[in-house]
């Protein structure tokens, strides 16, 4: 065993040596302040993973016995800190002038990419959240600190694809569907950048129907049917779970998830998001805001998602709740028309007379859920077909010059087909009692 111990010791001081040596030399030639990743890219080195983030600072400022102490470093990481320091100090001038030149292709190419998202209408600072990447993709954007497209593509000319595929958790496929995306965007491949960014098809600039179109892309199938019978076929997340073959729940997180996913989406198109808004609170169709990025039925489905996102807002709640007492109202005033049962009222004329005729549409469907409501939308036209005898009475007695007679009151009825068994005697009754307790009144 002794023999084995002195060569162990002997290589232990060979490591010590070289180390020394090389961390001594580097000192003079590096910038301390980049990370041990950054430096290990620069000299073509495979990645020391989990020291990716240590400065070299922190690194070169430990001696040997004091590196070999540090939690994570054992003999392959040690190994391959040793390789990217001699690497960096092997010579001053070599390891300095290739540096140079590198950089001065990396300031190269990132020129020629700026060049490339002018022309593509495509902004350096549009965020990370927008850029359809795999989950592996956006947690090294995460880890690696990039909040937007710039940084990712300065990032992507640094590292190829074998210096990301070394990095923790990421592959060989992450790594290239990564440079695909530089790749489309070096070249101004539009069709290619389309399934990354949202591109509008014209090539030039991004909006958010686009970004719309692209998540509805990115949905599973069975997601995509989910969502079709949730916001276009106004199917119950129960009727929806059944049909699928799935529990109440998981549908909901379905759609719980791509409504999170669309509201996030429009926070990063602020002007969009206002005019949506805007359309909304006036109560205009959203489906016409969107653009020809989304097919008619795909429109149609992210306006009702939109709806469905601006109504469980705390704005949106608010104005719900003042529009149905201001409908409640309104309900009233028709229920005291003697039009809303014998004939119908033009409910666009009310609505003018209110200065409200933008609250047509809401209005309308306010009453449609009504079951004593009939509208004709074609004409315009609302009518009551079912009611109290008290209250159509007092309709047509308030809306009349002078007192009506049973007669007149049960021949309206009879056109109208309201109370076909009610007899005139049953009626005179009636009017008489109302008018001795005071419920009905003569003008």
């Amino acid at each position: 065993m002794q023999p084995m111990r002195s060569l162990n010791e002997m290589q232990e001081m060979k490591l010590a040596e070289a180390w020394n040596r090389a961390r001594q030399a580097l000192l003079q030639v590096v910038n301390q302040e980049q990370t041990l990743g950054e430096l290990a890219s620069e000299v073509d080195a495979a990645w020391p993973y989990v020291h990716n983030n240590s400065l070299v600072r922190q690194i070169l400022d430990k001696n040997w016995d004091e590196l070999k102490c540090v939690h994570g470093f054992g003999v392959k990481k040690i190994n391959a800190l040793l390789t990217i320091v001699k690497k960096a100090a092997k010579d001053r001038s070599s390891a300095t002038l290739p540096n140079k030149r590198r950089r001065t292709r990396l300031s190269d190419r990132q020129s020629n990419v700026s060049h490339v998202l002018t022309n593509l209408g495509l902004s350096p600072a549009m965020p990370i959240e927008v850029i359809f990447v795999s989950k592996r993709a956006r947690s090294l954007c995460q880890r690696e600190h990039m909040r937007d497209l710039g940084q990712m593509l300065e990032f992507l000319l640094r590292n190829d694809i074998a210096s990301l595929s070394s990095r923790k958790g990421i592959g060989e496929t992450t790594a290239e569907e990564l440079h695909s995306l530089m790749q489309a965007i070096c070249s101004s491949n539009a069709e290619e950048v389309m399934h990354y960014l949202p591109l509008r098809k014209c090539g030039n600039g991004v909006c958010f129907s686009a970004f719309a179109s692209l998540l509805l892309s990115s949905r599973t199938e069975r997601d995509k049917i989910i969502l079709d019978n949730y916001f276009i076929d106004k199917k119950t997340l129960q009727i929806s779970a059944q049909r699928n073959h799935m529990t109440r729940g998981r549908t909901s997180q379905i759609v719980l998830d791509f409504l999170t996913e669309l509201g996030d989406g429009l926070t990063h198109f602020p002007e969009e998001k206002q005019a949506l808004w805007n359309a909304w609170e006036g109560s205009r169709s959203l489906a016409a805001l969107l653009s020809d990025e989304l097919d008619a039925i795909k429109r149609q489905l992210v306006a009702n998602a939109l709806n469905r996102l601006f109504s469980k807002s705390a704005e949106g709640r608010a104005i719900i709740e003042y529009r149905r007492k201001l409908f409640h109202s309104w309900w009233k005033m028709l229920q005291e028309s003697p039009g809303t049962y014998f004939g119908g009222i033009r409910i666009s004329r009310f609505l003018r007379e209110q200065a409200t005729p933008n609250l047509l549409v809401p209005f309308l469907d306010y009453l449609e859920a009504k079951p004593e409501v009939k509208i004709n939308r074609t004409a315009g036209t609302v009518k009551c077909i079912r009611a109290p005898l008290k209250r159509i009475v007092s309709a047509l007695w308030s809306a009349s010059d002078e007192p009506l007679l049973a007669t007149e009151i049960l021949k309206r009825f009879e056109e109208e087909g309201f109370f076909p068994n009610h007899t005139i005697q049953k009626l005179e009754t009636n009017l008489n009692r109302w008018l001795k307790t005071g419920e009905l009144k003569v003008n």
